[in-house]
């Protein structure tokens, strides 16, 4: 499972689960003013996308505990609607952005047993994350 910066810093969670590098992007879709959705989509290798920046390796999913990864990303909120033109709706809470988002659906991996930290080991199949 990797955490893939794009163009303007975009955050998302990819986890490479094919062995051409491609697999599947979790990520919210959208703008602070309007708000966000929530998106899963296959992926392919986020290091040749023009606008890819860098990645970080976050652990490994087990294969049989793949399936619940979109689930635990949906639980996590996207982003509420924050501004009205060019007035904040929420004066006295911080904005949140996709970085937000992507490190609370880390978060809810990780405490969830879902995503293992570091490398796997040999006796598993893993997806890195």
């Amino acid at each position: 499972m990797s955490e893939c910066l794009a163009s303007r810093d975009h955050h998302a969670i990819f986890v490479h689960t094919k062995s051409d590098g491609s697999g599947a992007l979790y990520h919210v879709i959208g703008a602070i003013q309007k708000g966000m959705t929530f998106e899963d989509k296959p992926g392919r290798q986020p290091d040749i996308s023009a606008t890819f920046l860098k990645k970080t390796h976050l652990g490994w999913v087990t294969i049989d505990k793949y399936p619940y990864v979109e689930s635990i990303c949906r639980s996590v909120p996207p982003l509420k609607e924050q501004f009205e033109k060019q007035t904040r709706l929420f004066p006295r809470e911080p904005l949140r952005h996709c970085q937000d988002w992507t490190d609370e659906a880390v978060e809810a991996l990780s405490s969830s047993g879902i995503l293992q930290p570091g490398r796997a080991p040999e006796s598993q199949e893993p997806y890195d994350v």
